[in-house]
């Protein structure tokens, strides 16, 4: 009853007397004197009836802010464990999915750089953040989402941050973007081959969790969807793959392209295409787990596309018009620009599609074209595979989002500047 007098009754009395949405710039809620439990949502950039409960509480799921990390030569990690794997100042740094999956966060300060990785298992989406735009500020899991994504919080204003949407959704911060890092999703047997002297993070988390048990049942691989979505599987583009399906998401200007496992195998991983008179190629490979996006352009100038596929023992190589081979980390193995590393794009990571579709509406999502060019695999194998040559970006294999007659909403659009109305709701956290 003290609660309701304290804190809930002034509130309500309070709304009754806001003139205007534009009123609330003028009217902060002193946050201090509200039990946590109350805390309102306010001033949210997405509908705040959206940010929904996800059952633990804040820090429920706690992050790991001193990882522990064991070299690759004693790490016990299963060949076919998925994995988040950086590079940072030319050291490579593994994070199994199976430690992650009970985490959701890591905070990392290495040589002086903070950054954090964040992954949330409900939309399979891994993403590395500078914490420069947060005043270096840790993050923290909140207990919340939004369209089955992960929110976080930042530990010195509170705020709540969308993981898919890349910006800030409630809080002082609300609106702020982040500044996305190179990351990238493969199984631990591929990435240790990749960087052989990597160090993966180990289970010393001091946090108590069975990490040989994933705690969503089948969720990675059935249609099941846990929480409100905007989501339709019976509508186009939403039917296009299986909700499940990884796809790549990536951001080059003012393009986003969405392009998944299933479409890319069907032109043989590899993918060339321009975007404003500059050459890109998605690389990707099925067995390996792994699909990257390279600005495909070398030191002198040069656009490049990628013509045929090596396989070796190890690894595939992939050759060039030029003549240079390239290998999954983007180096140049051989040829006239041997040494040279293709530029990651930054902005790129991999989501399921059921996140992929309704974080980015809007997106060139590719669609290969039914006649491809077959080139023929070099190497141990006899076996072929189709180069795609579509040019992806305003052509008839792409589907383009929101074409007539198919309503697809926008949960999150990081170019918004103002806040639209504004509403507060009051949540109760579950303990």
């Amino acid at each position: 009853m003290k609660l309701l007098i304290r804190v809930i009754l002034p509130i309500i009395l309070l709304s009754l007397f806001v003139p205007s949405v534009h009123a609330l710039d003028d009217l902060r809620i002193d946050y201090s004197s509200i039990p946590d439990d109350f805390k309102p949502l306010a001033e949210c950039l997405v509908p705040c009836d959206q940010i929904v409960d996800g059952g633990p509480g804040k820090d429920g799921i706690p992050s790991i802010d001193n990882p522990q990390f064991d070299t690759a030569s004693i790490a016990e990690v299963d060949d076919n464990e998925l994995v988040a794997g950086i590079v940072v100042d030319g050291q490579a740094y593994a994070f199994p999915y199976n430690i992650m999956n009970w985490h959701e966060i890591a905070n990392l300060q290495i040589n002086g750089k903070l950054s954090t990785l964040t992954y949330c298992p409900l939309t399979g989406s891994t993403i590395h953040y500078s914490r420069l735009a947060v005043n270096n500020s840790e993050f923290g899991v909140s207990g919340k989402l939004y369209e089955n994504n992960l929110v976080m919080y930042d530990r010195i204003t509170d705020s709540y941050f969308s993981q898919m949407g890349r910006i800030g959704i409630t809080g002082e911060n609300i609106g702020l973007q982040l500044d996305q890092l190179v990351s990238i999703e493969t199984k631990w047997s591929t990435w240790v081959q990749m960087y052989p002297d990597t160090l993966v993070l180990n289970e010393n988390t001091g946090y108590s969790r069975n990490y040989d048990r994933y705690p969503y049942g089948s969720y990675e691989v059935d249609r099941s969807i846990f929480f409100p979505t905007s989501y339709d599987d019976g509508t186009e583009p939403y039917n296009l793959f299986h909700p499940k399906e990884k796809t790549l998401v990536a951001y080059i200007d003012n393009t986003t392209l969405l392009a998944t496992f299933e479409a890319t195998a069907k032109v043989g991983g590899v993918v060339n295409f321009e975007v404003d008179g500059k050459n890109y190629v998605i690389i990707s490979d099925s067995d390996l787990r792994i699909m990257r996006l390279f600005r495909a352009g070398t030191s002198d100038g040069e656009e490049i596309q990628i013509v045929s596929r090596l396989n070796t023992v190890g690894l595939p190589l992939f050759i060039d018009n030029l003549g240079n081979s390239w290998n999954l980390k983007g180096e140049s193995t051989s040829g006239p620009n041997q040494g040279e590393t293709l530029e990651a794009v930054e902005d790129q990571y991999l989501a399921f599609w059921f996140a992929a579709i309704v974080f980015n509406p809007n997106a060139v999502i590719y669609l290969p074209q039914e006649s491809a060019t077959a080139i023929p695999t070099e190497g141990v194998t006899d076996d072929f595979v189709s180069i795609s040559n579509d040019p992806i970006i305003n052509a008839s294999s792409v589907y383009q989002g929101n074409v007539p007659g198919v309503s697809v909403p926008a949960p999150v659009l990081p170019a918004v500047v103002g806040l639209g109305v504004v509403t507060i709701v009051m949540v109760r956290r579950r303990r």
